[in-house]
């Protein structure tokens, strides 16, 4: 199954989370999905979505629950 989204207010934008190739404060909404437990400085990709999103925009992320023994895949 495939999904295409044709709001034309979505875009996406595919980078290096380190240094997103996109101007400060655009974004409405940055989100990371299972992607920071295998970024080499998640701090600095934190930092990133920090630049891009607008004031009061949204940053969500959500990553692999090691911890508690969760097998990553």
């Amino acid at each position: 199954m495939s999904y295409r989204v044709t709001d034309p207010r979505a875009a996406f934008q595919v980078g290096d989370a380190r240094a997103l190739p996109m101007p400060d404060r655009v974004a409405d909404v940055v989100v990371s999905g299972l992607t920071l437990n295998f970024v080499p400085e998640p701090a600095r990709a934190v930092a990133e979505f920090a630049r891009v999103v607008r004031p009061a925009g949204v940053v969500a992320a959500y990553v692999w629950d090691h911890a508690e023994g969760t097998p990553p895949g």
